[in-house]
């Protein structure tokens, strides 16, 4: 038996006898003001209704603007973006899905990240701000036991355990002691 197709493709193009949410990145550029790339969440039963939708609101909202270069994405609980959404998240989606009982589109940045981030050593994108490093970079273990011959002993066994004697040191780190002191 031929499996089905499960693909963004598949699912944008179907129609669909609910509404499922789609996400809609957008263009709107408006008479006085530089072009905003944004991105909103609409119910639709299809990709096409989704952007007709979107397309009717915007009118409704703004005068004189244009919407160019729309895609419609559907959104999936089981998969969304390589994991599952939680109740909590999926409860939240289909709050800011437009219509709603506010008739208000809620319209976000297209890079916009739905959980900020909230690390003090981290940009708003999630990239270390300069100055700050992560704990573990450039962190290397180092076995320090070696043969008669100079040359390094197997230091773990078949289990993958390292085995009894063998001291492996974290070079690079805070705590990490002079190398040499371990040096048979």
């Amino acid at each position: 038996m031929k499996k089905e197709n499960c693909s963004q493709k598949s699912f944008r193009r179907k129609v669909h006898n609910k509404a499922q949410p789609f996400i809609v990145y957008y263009v709107l550029m408006l008479k006085f003001e530089p072009d905003q790339e944004l991105k909103s969440i609409i119910l639709a039963c299809s990709e096409k209704e989704a952007k007709e939708i979107l397309f009717k609101k915007i009118r409704r909202d703004y005068l004189a603007c244009e919407v160019k270069k729309i895609q419609a994405f559907i959104v999936r609980k089981n998969s969304y973006k390589g994991k599952r959404l939680s109740d909590k998240e999926w409860d939240n989606l289909l709050k800011l899905a437009y219509p709603n009982t506010r008739h208000k589109l809620y319209k976000f940045n297209k890079d916009a990240r739905s959980k900020k981030i909230t690390s003090p050593h981290r940009d708003e994108s999630g990239r270390f701000l300069e100055g700050n490093t992560p704990w573990n970079k450039n962190l290397k273990v180092q076995i320090v036991l070696k043969n008669k011959d100079g040359k390094f002993k197997s230091s773990r066994d078949s289990k993958g355990k390292f085995k009894k004697g063998y001291r492996p040191i974290v070079v690079g780190a805070k705590t990490a002691k002079n190398v040499s002191e371990y040096k048979v």
